[in-house]
C-alpha cells in the first residue's frame, strides 16, 4: 500500500493511501525526531531546566516548508499529476493566460506572488524534469482555467469563444483531481490553488460546490496559521506580508461570499490577528498590477459588511421597533470608508480605459451591496405592508412608519446606484461573462428596485429594471445556471408588475369587498331563521353573487338535514382577498439545482428578509 512520510507540525507522519489519498489513514509514526526534540529543548529552556544558549534553537518555519516541500509524491498522487501537467497549454500562452488574472481577474484581491508565479512556470517549461509539486499543478490549472474565461476581456470582446469555455472546465476539472495531494501538506500555494478554483466555480457549476472549495482554502489558511501575525525571523518580509495579503483576501471573498448565501461566519474577526496589507516594495515593484490600494480598501469595508450581517439580529429583534442607534452606527462607518477612499478610488475619478477599472467600480458596488444588506428587511416589510393595505383595505392595519419606509427607500437607493455602475460597465465592455459577483449584485440590485416599486411609483425604476436586465442577460449568455437564474428573475418581474397593477386599481378591490359583506350579511339572515340554507330559497341575485365570490360552495347542500359546512368553508376565500397571482413555472429550474439559481439570482439573499414579512410589520 503506498505511503509518505512528513512533519505536521513537530511529528513524522505517515499517510497511507489506499483510494488516490482521498481518505488517508494519518498515524504517528515515529517519538521522537529531531526537530521534536530540539523544539521540547527550546521548551525546557523557557522554563529554565535547561541553560539558555543559541545553539539548538527551534526549527524555523522555512526550514519546515523546505522539509514539507521535498516530499515526494505517492503513487496514485503522481499519475494524477503526470495527467495535469499533461495538459498545460504552451509555455508562451501560459504566461498569457497568468496575464490574464493579473489584469482583469485580480480584482481587489491578492492571489498569488505575480513575480514568484512567473519563475515557477519558467521554471516548468525550462526543465525536462518537473517539478511533481502537486500545490504548484493545482494552482497554474485553476489560473490557465480562470485565465480562459477572462481572456475576452483582453480585445472587449462581446463573448468568449466555445473552444475556450471548454479549455477552461478541462484545466479546472483536473484542477479539482489534485485537491486531495494538496490538502496533505498545507502551504501558500495550496491556498491560493483552492481560491482560484472556487472562483473559477461560481458560476460554471455551484455557488455551493465554490463555497466548499473556498472553505478549503479558508481551513488551509488557518492550519498555516495565517489568520495570525507573523512571528518575527520565521519569513522574510517579502514573504510575510505574501501572507498577510492572501489571508484578507481568502478571508474577504469567504466572508462576503458567506454572507450573500446566508452562510455563518467561519471565523470571527477578534480571533485574526494578522496585520492589514501594507507597501513592501520588494514585493510592489515586482507585481504586474499594483492594487494594493484596493486590497486595503475592500479588506477595511469587509470588515464593515461583517459587523453589518453580526448586528441585524439585534437591528430588527422587535418587529415594531427597529434599533435605529446601531443602524446609524454602521452608517457612519460606511459613510466614512468612502468618504477616506484615496483619490484614485474616488467614484468621479474613475476611468473606464484603465485596466484597473472595473475592480475600482467593485468597491463602490460592495459599498452600496452593504446598504442593502443592511435595509432589506423594512424594504421587505413595507413592500408586503403597501399590498396589505391595497389588497385588504376594510382591515384596521397600522400606518406606514416614516422611519422604516426612509430605510427602504435607502436600500432602493443603493439599489439603482449599482445598476448605473453596471451600465457604465457594460457600455465599456468591460462586463466578465464568469464573474458571480457581477451576476448576484446585478440580480440582486433588480430584485430590490421591483421591490421598491411597490412602495414607491416612479417611471425611472422601470428603466433602471430594464437596463439591468439587459446587463444580466449579457452576464448570462456563458453559464447555464446564469440563464436559469435569469429567467427566475424575469418570472418574478411578472408577478410584481401584475401586484403593483392591481395594488393600484383600489376600487375595484374595495367594491369586492363591499359586495362580499353584502352577502354575508343575508347569508347569516337566512341562517339565524332557518336550520341550512335552502338553494330554491335564495334568490338568483344572491345565488348569482354567492356562485362569483364562493366558487367552491356547492348549488345544493350534500344533506338538507345537515347543518356541517365545514368542508367547504375551508375552500373560501377570506373576504376582501385579491385572486392568488399566477405561478410561475419552475418545472425546469428544479430539474437542476434550485438552490443555486436562488443564491446566484440573490432572491436567497433577500429570503430570511421576506420571510420575516410572514410574522412582522413596521410598527408607528
Amino acid at each position: 500500500m503506498p505511503c509518505r512520510t512528513f512533519f505536521l507540525g513537530t511529528y513524522l507522519v505517515t499517510v497511507w493511501a489506499p483510494d488516490a489519498a482521498r481518505h488517508p489513514l494519518i498515524k504517528v509514526a515515529g517519538r521522537k525526531t529531531q526537530v521534536e526534540g530540539s523544539f521540547l529543548s527550546h521548551i525546557r529552556r523557557l522554563m529554565f531546566l535547561e541553560p539558555i544558549s543559541s545553539h539548538n534553537k527551534p526549527p524555523t518555519r522555512r526550514r519546515q516548508q523546505s522539509e514539507e516541500s521535498s516530499v515526494a509524491l505517492n503513487e496514485s498522487e503522481d499519475g494524477a499529476y503526470s495527467k495535469a501537467v499533461a495538459i498545460f497549454p504552451p509555455s508562451e500562452v501560459a504566461q498569457y493566460l497568468i496575464s490574464i488574472v493579473f489584469d482583469y481577474a485580480i480584482d481587489s484581491f491578492f492571489y498569488v506572488n505575480q513575480r514568484e508565479m512567473r519563475r515557477m512556470l519558467e521554471v516548468h517549461y525550462s526543465s525536462a524534469q518537473k517539478r511533481g509539486d502537486a500545490s504548484f499543478a493545482c494552482l497554474a490549472l485553476s489560473a490557465f482555467a480562470m485565465g480562459m474565461q477572462w481572456a475576452h476581456l483582453d480585445d472587449r470582446a462581446t463573448e468568449p469563444p466555445e473552444q475556450a469555455t471548454e479549455a477552461a472546465d478541462a484545466f479546472a476539472t483536473r484542477a479539482q483531481s489534485l485537491v486531495p495531494a494538496i490538502l496533505i501538506a498545507p502551504s501558500s500555494d495550496a491556498v491560493s490553488a483552492a481560491l482560484l478554483l472556487s472562483l473559477c466555480l461560481l458560476t460554471t457549476v455551484s455557488a455551493d460546490a465554490a463555497y466548499t472549495y473556498m472553505g478549503i482554502a479558508l481551513r488551509v489558511a488557518i492550519a498555516s496559521n495565517m489568520h495570525k501575525e507573523t512571528p518575527p525571523g520565521e519569513f522574510t518580509a517579502c514573504q510575510a506580508e505574501c501572507r498577510h495579503r492572501l489571508w484578507w483576501t481568502i478571508y474577504s471573498l469567504e466572508r462576503t461570499i458567506g454572507i450573500k448565501l446566508g452562510r455563518p461566519e467561519t471565523i470571527q474577526e477578534r480571533d485574526v490577528s494578522t496585520p492589514m496589507p501594507k507597501a513592501v516594495a520588494e514585493l510592489d515593484n515586482a507585481q504586474d498590477h499594483n492594487n494594493l490600494s484596493q486590497q486595503i480598501a475592500n479588506a477595511e469595508l469587509v470588515r464593515i459588511w461583517s459587523r453589518i450581517a453580526n448586528a441585524l439580529p439585534l437591528i430588527y429583534s422587535q418587529p415594531e421597533q427597529y434599533n435605529h442607534d446601531i443602524i446609524e452606527r454602521l452608517v457612519a462607518q460606511l459613510n466614512h470608508w468612502v468618504a477616506t477612499l484615496p483619490e484614485d478610488l474616488q467614484l468621479p475619478n474613475l476611468n473606464p480605459l484603465e485596466k484597473g477599472y472595473r475592480a475600482k467600480i467593485h468597491l463602490h458596488q460592495n459599498y452600496n451591496h452593504a446598504l442593502i444588506i443592511l435595509f432589506r428587511t423594512p424594504l421587505i416589510a413595507v413592500a408586503r405592508q403597501c399590498l396589505s393595505k391595497a389588497f385588504a383595505p376594510q382591515e384596521m392595519l397600522p400606518d406606514l412608519d416614516p422611519q422604516a419606509v426612509g430605510l427602504a427607500m435607502n436600500c432602493s437607493t443603493a439599489a439603482r446606484k449599482m445598476l448605473a455602475n453596471f451600465e457604465h460597465v457594460r457600455q465599456a465592455k468591460l462586463l466578465a461573462r464568469f464573474s458571480w459577483t457581477d451576476f448576484q449584485g446585478c440580480s440582486t440590485a433588480i430584485l430590490v428596485t421591483l421591490f421598491s416599486r411597490v412602495i414607491k411609483q416612479d417611471v425611472n425604476y422601470q428603466r433602471d429594471i430594464d437596463e439591468g436586465l439587459r446587463t444580466l442577460k449579457v452576464l448570462a449568455e456563458a453559464s447555464k445556471p446564469a440563464q436559469l437564474a435569469l429567467d427566475f428573475v424575469q418570472e418574478f418581474k411578472k408577478i410584481v408588475e401584475e401586484a403593483v397593477q392591481r395594488s393600484q386599481r383600489p376600487e375595484i378591490v374595495r367594491d369586492t369587498a363591499h359586495n362580499q359583506r353584502q352577502t354575508y350579511k343575508q347569508w347569516l339572515s337566512k341562517l339565524s331563521t332557518q336550520r341550512t340554507p335552502v338553494a330554491s330559497e335564495i334568490t338568483e341575485g344572491q345565488r348569482s353573487a354567492i356562485d362569483e365570490t364562493w366558487p367552491g360552495l356547492p348549488r345544493e347542500p350534500h344533506d338538507p338535514i345537515s347543518t356541517d359546512l365545514a368542508g367547504d368553508v375551508a375552500s373560501w376565500p377570506s373576504a376582501g382577498q385579491a385572486q392568488p397571482l399566477p405561478e410561475m413555472n419552475l418545472d425546469s429550474w428544479f430539474l437542476s439545482d434550485e438552490s443555486q439559481i436562488l443564491s446566484l439570482s440573490g432572491m436567497d439573499f433577500l429570503a430570511s428578509s421576506l420571510y420575516l414579512g410572514d410574522q412582522s410589520h413596521t410598527g408607528g
